[in-house]
């Protein structure tokens, strides 16, 4: 991974540097996330699940300043982690609240919700 870094431009995410120390973050996840391996991490956002650290992946892809990382939503459906793993993702409030904020609940009340998810009431919902 770290010679497929050096052949390819980021210059719109990353430096070089900044990507290798993003893929040493993502091998011990523990190390403490800075701006820099941060915006590496904007490159792919998925990527922090394989590190799992869903927490991380719901503050990229909810970052007000990257509004193409709403791309990555369907990612909290299939995260590419084992299936109780991405459960507790979707359980995160993190995840909520972007739901929230994307205002996909109140898609879902129109036109029914999906398997991963289902309403509270009239006001709340769970997603599982």
């Amino acid at each position: 991974m770290h010679r497929y870094i050096d052949e390819i431009d980021l210059k719109d995410w990353s430096t070089a540097e900044g990507m290798h120390r993003a893929i040493e973050w993502l091998r011990d996840s523990r190390k403490i996330l800075d701006d820099e391996i941060y915006n590496a991490l904007l490159w792919s956002p998925s990527l922090v699940m394989l590190a799992n650290r869903p927490d991380v992946f719901i503050d990229l892809i909810s970052d007000p300043s990257e509004p193409t990382m709403y791309a990555y939503t369907t990612d909290i459906y299939n995260p590419g982690l084992p299936a109780d793993e991405a459960r507790k993702a979707r359980e995160l409030p993190q995840t909520k609240a972007f739901l929230k904020s994307v205002r996909l609940p109140e898609y879902w009340r129109k036109v029914g919700w999906p398997d991963i998810c289902s309403p509270i009431g009239e006001d709340d919902f769970e997603c599982h």
